[in-house]
């Protein structure tokens, strides 16, 4: 089933479509009002029925009308074949009402037809234009092909490529990206979909590769607000009702949400913690638990899914906006001038903190450069060994490859040899107890909301969390980039890999 294996090789899976557009905004955003304006492309066509078997594509717009930001967020979408099926203009949906009513109308479409891309983009761009006045707008592709019409019908393939064109000209003249989305392995066509989202400066995602959609999501709402995405754990349901701890970090959290995905539906979930605002959601595949301004804390929360059900469970949360000074405002202070004869050695004190700054820069840089430092911990999803049990957690000293230019996946991690990926993803040693992730390969990788795509690189820091899903295989990895205090280091070296107890 397409679902099963796309939650069993998906780290932070869809929300958090969810999770790749940008993590953080400037904390300096005005209070706000309709910041984001989305309006959803949905393909319903006949072929949909073979690449998206298990309606995943109606499954996103429903998480992301569940996580969406309050009232501050409107939502629309166009579902079309050869024909426009039905739409629904830009609605506020922060109400039960609301989202209940837009949940419905997804839950009527069928697929049939043909595919007339171009029909469904020139209806949602009308859409999104017709009474908008968000501060960030942007619309969203779900297909799984090119366009195709019945050459004896009233519009021909040139037509829909001509109301592309048009609307994506005017989409990258008013800045507003066109994110597209390919449902399936095969069925779509990527290098069709990553030139309408490549001309209005927005990214291309496979659905098939479900590290992707976190970032989407995140990407989406994070550029109206202050957004942060992240994985809090994979379990394997055990068919009874189970329990864990998912943190909420400090800071002016204005809502949490709290995702659950799975390839069936959850039961009995629930949160415990000091909130009192605390509303759940629960859908074909995935539950939704929002906290309204949590505090810092470990919220314990509980479920109950099919056995040996991959349970995905992610954090997506939205901090309050600090509202900018107004513009012209001035101290009432009066500025301090120092006086003629200060001037030398205000200028001495500021050479000697630059020569302090430059002397620490040039320390740090020599003693950290071109040298492995830290641990990288495993998490396998979906290997096993030759015997047939998984492939246990495992974990690797990286001081024990100093003297090395480059060390391969595999090089730390011999139990995935079997994944050929792995030897074309590569760490190099950097500066500052950093460490250098290349890929080669053509598999999907996720740092944070980060997506590092073939023949790019990205430098790691401790604490950064690196999820690896592979094309050719059932199989994820999740790695974590991390210190090794001194004590540990004893039962580590000479030891490139271990299992953890």
């Amino acid at each position: 089933m397409i679902f099963k294996k796309f939650i069993a090789r998906g780290g932070l899976a869809i929300i958090c479509f969810l999770v790749f557009f940008s993590s953080y905004v400037s904390a300096q955003l005005q209070p706000p009002t309709d910041d984001i304006a989305v309006l959803f492309i949905l393909d319903t066509s006949y072929s949909m029925n073979e690449t998206d078997k298990d309606k995943l594509s109606p499954e996103m717009l429903k998480l992301f009308a569940d996580i969406s930001y309050s009232s501050h967020t409107r939502i629309g979408f166009v579902a079309y074949n050869n024909a426009i099926q039905a739409f629904m203009p830009l609605t506020d949906v922060s109400s039960d009402h609301a989202k209940a009513d837009f949940k419905q109308k997804l839950d009527l479409l069928e697929r049939f037809g043909r595919t007339d891309t171009g029909l469904g983009l020139k209806k949602g761009w009308e859409l999104l234009n017709a009474v908008n006045t968000a501060r960030k707008s942007c619309m969203v592709l779900l297909t799984d092909g090119e366009i195709d019409l019945n050459p004896a019908g009233q519009r021909t393939v040139d037509d829909s490529r001509q109301d592309v064109q048009q609307v994506v000209n005017q989409a990258a003249a008013n800045k507003i990206p066109i994110y597209t989305i390919g449902m399936g392995h095969n069925g779509a066509n990527l290098t069709w979909l990553q030139t309408i989202a490549g001309k209005t400066g927005a990214t291309s995602y496979l659905a098939a590769s479900p590290q992707d959609l976190p970032a989407v999501f995140n990407s989406i709402l994070g550029a109206g607000f202050k957004t942060a995405a992240s994985s809090a754990a994979s379990v394997l349901a055990s068919g009874g009702t189970q329990q864990m701890k998912v943190k909420i970090p400090g800071g002016r959290i204005a809502e949490a949400n709290i995702i659950l995905l799975s390839s069936s539906p959850l039961q009995e979930v629930q949160a415990f913690c000091q909130s009192k605002k605390i509303t759940v959601t629960n859908s074909r595949h995935y539950s939704v638990i929002k906290i309204i301004r949590p505090e810092q804390q470990n919220v314990a929360i509980q479920f109950k899914g099919e056995p040996d059900d991959v349970v995905k469970i992610s954090l997506l949360s939205y901090y309050e906006p600090v509202a900018a000074a107004p513009a012209g405002t001035v101290s009432s202070s009066p500025a301090s001038v120092p006086k003629a004869g200060d001037a030398w050695w205000i200028k001495a004190t500021a050479g000697l903190l630059v020569l302090a700054v430059l002397a620490m820069i040039y320390y740090r840089e020599k003693v950290s450069k071109g040298k492995f430092t830290g641990k990288m911990s495993a998490c396998y999803l979906g290997l096993r060994e030759p015997a047939g049990e998984e492939v246990s957690p495992q974990a690797a000293l990286l001081d024990n490859f100093n003297g090395r230019k480059r060390i391969y996946l595999w090089d730390l991690f011999p139990a995935g040899q079997g994944l050929s990926a792995g030897q074309k993803i590569w760490f190099e040693p950097g500066n500052n107890r950093s460490i250098v992730l290349g890929n080669q390969s053509a598999c999907t990788i996720v740092i944070g909301q980060t997506v590092l795509g073939k023949n790019q690189s990205y430098i790691l820091r401790y604490g950064d969390k690196i999820f690896i899903t592979f094309p050719d295989n059932d199989a994820e990895l999740e790695l974590t980039y991390e210190e090794v205090k001194p004590s540990e280091w004893h039962k580590y070296r000479g030891t490139p890999a271990f299992e953890m107890k």
